[in-house]
């Protein structure tokens, strides 16, 4: 806990040093005089103090692992970029297409280790501006993950449009803690989930980026033992130490229907720096089958904000809270469905859904920079908690926090590749994601 309070710190040090040395920077630099001068000598800094020579010590020690990062980037851009060797091999990988429409995929992550395989897009495959995806993929750790999505932006009129899914997944070794947001280490429980979803989407889209969705479909979740090497790989063994019921470890089946409204005003999809996106969705899920005895309704609210401070550093904030109420008699939902914290997109530095619970809040700050054309760097801090129930229960105490950095290639319809680390209170993590999960 102490050290990631410390690298914050850091962060905060950093941002604010390169705002103020920017700042300096554009007072003097000589091309910004009036064109009336006739002063034609160097601009002279100000003095500094004794005091000003002290203040700078911490800020040294603090932010020397950041200028290491930032030096290498130099290197790399004075000695390689600049002489076109590294912007053709980037323009290139940008670029890459061997087989019109195929799509690498690579990725990642603890749990999963190494994924590969790839995907193909076929463009006006039933009328023009459709897109059908298909992508199959593997990991070195058994996992497995296959998808079908259709996608007709304006099959209805000019701006209503269907998106269909067909997905199919297996995840051998997930991992699970417990219930609550004081779930230990020591209890970890390696299990293997399938899952199967059909959805279709309608979305209506307005000239001002608000947009309306409608979804509904059909999702089955089944739990068994895990394949993990390393810990125990029964839930079943672990039921009293965990808090969980058979309804738990059930076949689980629900039907969903749901609507979202989403306003959507950033300057670019791949590396937005102004503007935002937020959204509400409300979703509905009642059980069949061995499930057929509850219901529960998921509301998520996310906001984010993208800042441009100058020459292209941007300030990103992001904004989560979810809540799920149980209806029915039944006072569980399977844990599987409930709300997580844990992944590469929400407090990186834990494994998946390392912390779960009906409800959740989270919170993130990240601030990016420029390497080339297309290429980003990124540091960034994150926090968040579940909760039994945030109405009764929220408080801004006992948050976990993760902190990291990492790369991202973009083009303006998002992101290509993303390449992160992240170190939680007592875990680090990296993800590494190429060819997006569509």
């Amino acid at each position: 806990m102490r050290l990631i309070r410390i690298l914050f710190i850091t962060f905060c040090i950093f941002l604010l040093t390169d705002l103020c040395r920017a700042d300096q920077a554009s007072q003097n630099d000589p091309t910004t005089a009036s064109s009336d001068s006739l002063d034609t000598t160097l601009p002279q800094y100000p003095g500094k103090s004794f005091g000003s020579y002290m203040l700078d010590v911490p800020e040294v020690i603090l932010s020397s692992p950041i200028y290491v990062v930032k030096g290498i980037s130099w290197f790399a851009i004075e000695g390689i970029y600049r002489n076109g060797t590294l912007r053709r091999i980037v323009n290139q990988f940008v670029a890459f297409e061997p087989v019109e429409g195929f799509k690498p995929v690579i990725s990642y992550g603890s749990n999963k280790g190494l994924r590969y395989g790839a995907g193909w897009e076929f463009f006006d495959t039933f009328k023009q501006g459709d897109d059908l995806f298909i992508k199959g993929s593997y990991s070195t750790n058994e996992y497995q993950k296959h998808s079908i999505k259709y996608s007709a932006p304006s099959i209805f009129s000019r701006d209503a449009g269907l998106k269909l899914l067909l997905q199919y997944q297996t995840r051998t070794r997930e991992s699970f803690y417990g219930l609550g947001n004081d779930s230990r280490n020591e209890d970890k429980v390696s299990y293997y989930l399938e899952e199967s979803v059909v959805s279709a989407t309608t979305r209506w889209r307005t000239a001002r980026g608000l947009a309306v969705e409608v979804t509904g479909g059909w999702i089955r979740s089944n739990t068994f033992d895990g394949k993990s090497t390393q810990y125990v790989n029964s839930l079943d063994s672990s039921k009293t130490l965990l808090g969980l019921t058979d309804l738990d470890l059930a076949n689980a089946q629900f039907l969903r229907i749901g609507g979202t409204i989403e306003l959507d005003w950033r300057d670019n999809k791949g590396q937005p720096s102004r503007g935002g996106q937020e959204s509400v969705s409300v979703t509905y899920s009642k059980g069949i089958g061995d499930s057929d005895d509850l219901s529960y309704i998921t509301t998520r609210a996310e906001a984010a904000h993208y800042f441009n401070l100058y020459h292209k550093r941007i300030i990103a904030l992001r904004l989560i809270a979810q809540s799920i109420d149980v209806k029915g008699d039944v006072p569980v939902i399977p844990f599987q469905f409930r709300s997580g914290l844990g992944d590469a997109n929400l407090l990186r530095g834990y494994t998946t859904n390392r912390f779960i619970d009906n409800d959740l809040t989270a919170a993130a700050i990240e601030y990016r920079w420029p390497i080339w054309d297309l290429l980003d760097a990124f540091i960034f801090a994150e926090a968040g908690r579940v909760y039994g129930s945030i109405t009764k229960e929220f408080t801004l105490k006992n948050w976990h926090e993760s902190i990291g950095t990492g790369l991202r290639l973009w083009n303006r319809d998002g992101v290509i590749l993303l390449l992160q680390g992240a170190f939680g209170e007592d875990d680090t993590q990296f993800y590494l994601e190429l060819g997006g999960e569509w």
